[in-house]
């Protein structure tokens, strides 16, 4: 689910949820960022536990599209016939890194310079928050929402689309 996360979104996961101040990134999610998108928890009955992006998304896909389910409402309008082939997903990613200078500085950068595991900026938290749209037709159906830590330096180094990012 989470290989299928990550294609459905065209979405590089290196350094996703790790440390600001690792001396290198794994190329794989870690486990913070997976059990964002899907966490299936203790092994419950009617999979108790279970939680995340992914999950959320898919039950709801699951429920829309029950025959008994009824008419829903996408873009003002009411879908009596839910056509299973015409959802779809966005994604939107912001940074919302914070600083706390009681902790230590917050000069610009991240909290360590490639290649170097010491933290040289405490102060700095980096923190992304996605968004994943969940579409019908290309219109809004509903969305979700979660944040991760992540090391910005790696992070934006392995993404291929970024847009507003300033580079130094």
């Amino acid at each position: 689910m989470i290989s299928a996360f990550l294609y459905a979104t065209d979405l590089d996961a290196t350094g996703l949820g790790d440390s600001p101040s690792e001396r290198f990134a794994w190329s794989f999610p870690s486990l913070k960022f997976r059990n964002k998108i899907v966490n299936f928890g203790a092994a419950l009955p009617l999979h108790a536990g279970a939680s995340g992006v992914w999950w959320d998304l898919a039950n709801t896909l699951r429920e829309v599209t029950r025959p008994d389910h009824g008419p829903i409402s996408v873009n003002g309008k009411s879908v009596t016939k839910v056509d299973p082939s015409d959802w779809g997903i966005k994604l939107h990613v912001w940074e919302v890194s914070t600083c706390d200078p009681g902790k230590g500085s917050c000069e610009p950068g991240y909290a360590n310079d490639p290649g170097v595991a010491v933290l040289l900026r405490a102060g700095i938290r980096p923190e992304l928050c996605f968004e994943v749209v969940l579409t019908y037709n290309g219109y809004h159906y509903s969305d979700y929402f979660f944040t991760v830590p992540y090391d910005a330096i790696v992070w934006t180094e392995t993404q291929w689309d970024l847009q507003g990012v300033l580079k130094t």
